[in-house]
């Protein structure tokens, strides 16, 4: 079954009456019985604002609770008269029996042609308003970064937002060599309000579909062989916080991990974990490579500024918060039971 329509608001031009180059924005969110939560995540997609097109692509994966009537609601409500607060706004949305959350974002992401900047969403998470704005001026003055992260964030149930949770650093070295997987370090990379330019998901191959709950990992992981990642001191989405969800083993996920790294991966991951480790002052870490840059808005200021993060807490102080932390322990878990929800049983 497929879906599609695209709309733009009567005024499409630029302060000289001529039409702008705006970049666009390809969004996927994989669903599979999960319409509980998919009008506010739609919701958080199509009211963006900005100098931007966005192309939103829903992938089902054969629901049977009515998300697919859901969908076609959205198509009729987006073709009509609903307010258009970007350039433009192409909607789509498929169904069709997939092999999970990440083969469906490869399938949503297949379907939507070209584009610039690149996130997916899952089915009850959110973007905060003005998420895209943020990024597309940060990718657009900065032309050497080439993917960002939010400041991670969790909301209730209800929607309600929690507290705000500290900035830590991710540097590239260490991603590259698989170390935040909770054992090596006990931080996890959130995939909400992870958005990457369109050359570098190419340039990796995009999700190994095949994998089944670290699929994301793996994608940072190779992203991490390209260029740094750089946190944004700002929130960019949100992740659900539901009751009932920790019953997934971190195990299984760990494992699907180690199976497809390498000896010699395996290796330099135990290398890098102990040098992450040894680092355990700035000048340190800075002399080991583990740097982290920060996007901050300075909006009284000049807007988007990138700076070096300039502290980490030794591995063994993040060890020790690793027991009380809801953005590790919870985080892990959290998500792995989200993409068990996707799973075809």
């Amino acid at each position: 079954m497929l879906g599609s329509l695209r709309r733009s608001p009567d005024a499409a031009l630029g302060q000289t009456g001529q039409p702008s180059v705006r970049p666009t924005f390809l969004i996927v969110t994989p669903v599979f019985n999960g319409r509980t939560f998919l009008d506010e995540t739609i919701l958080s997609v199509v009211t963006q604002a900005g100098p931007f097109s966005i192309r939103y692509h829903v992938q089902d994966g054969g629901s049977s609770d009515g998300t697919l009537d859901l969908l076609e609601r959205w198509s009729e409500r987006l073709s009509g008269d609903f307010p258009i607060v970007c350039n433009d706004i192409e909607f789509s949305y498929a169904s069709a029996v997939d092999g999970g959350l990440y083969d469906a974002v490869n399938k949503g992401f297949g379907r939507m042609g070209d584009g610039d900047f690149m996130s997916w969403i899952n089915a009850d998470d959110r973007y905060q308003q003005g998420a895209f704005a943020s990024v597309a001026q940060i990718f657009q003055k900065f032309s050497d970064v080439r993917w960002i992260a939010s400041r991670p964030a969790f909301m209730s149930e209800a929607g309600a937002q929690g507290e705000l949770l500290d900035l830590r650093s991710f540097p590239q070295k260490a991603i590259a060599a698989a170390i935040f997987d909770g054992r090596f370090s006990p931080l996890f990379l959130q995939q909400e309000g992870m958005f990457w330019r369109a050359s570098l998901w190419r340039a990796v191959g995009g999700l190994n579909g095949a994998m089944r709950l670290a699929g994301d990992f793996d994608l940072w992981r190779r992203f991490a062989q390209h260029s740094d990642l750089v946190m944004t001191d700002a929130v960019l989405a949100l992740f659900r916080f539901r009751e009932g969800q920790l019953s997934t083993s971190i195990e299984k996920y760990q494992k699907e991990i180690d199976d497809v790294l390498g000896p010699d991966e395996m290796a330099r991951r135990i290398e890098a974990a102990e040098a992450f480790r040894a680092a355990v002052t700035p000048e340190a870490a800075r002399e080991a490579g583990f740097v982290c840059r920060v996007a901050k808005n300075l909006v009284p200021a000049g807007g988007w500024q990138l700076v070096r993060l300039q502290e980490r807490p030794a591995l063994e102080k993040q060890l020790a918060e690793f027991k009380q932390s809801r953005w590790t322990k919870l985080g892990g878990l959290l998500r792995l039971t989200k993409l068990r929800a996707h799973l075809q049983e």
